[in-house]
């Protein structure tokens, strides 16, 4: 299945959905934001291995298994500016639980 994970900006704080989102293998997921161009650093769950995944690409969860991931957004400028998950702004991350 096809799937679109809508993140905001609210405040110059990065929001992902609501954490644990739930995704079945073989799902292929596309992140967005209206605000500016999303990046999203997991820990390695695709068949190809890469660990980020930029504004708008598809990508397919291969594996079963839980996934943190950090979400940052490029505001448009000028000039232009990076905000998103620290350790004080969880709300820019969250967890992926993928089932087989």
């Amino acid at each position: 299945m096809d799937r679109e994970i809508i993140v905001t900006v609210v405040n110059d704080e990065v929001i992902m959905p609501a954490s644990p989102i739930f995704i079945t293998t073989g799902d292929t997921v596309r992140y967005t934001c209206q605000q500016g161009a999303v990046e999203i650093v997991f820990e390695l769950p695709f068949s190809n291995a890469r660990d980020v995944i930029s504004d708008g690409e598809s990508r397919e969860f291969a594996r079963a298994g839980d996934f943190f991931c950090k979400c940052f957004v490029t505001l448009p400028g000028p000039p232009e500016r990076k905000i998103g998950w620290t350790p004080t702004k969880p709300n820019a991350g969250g967890v992926h639980d993928v089932r087989p």
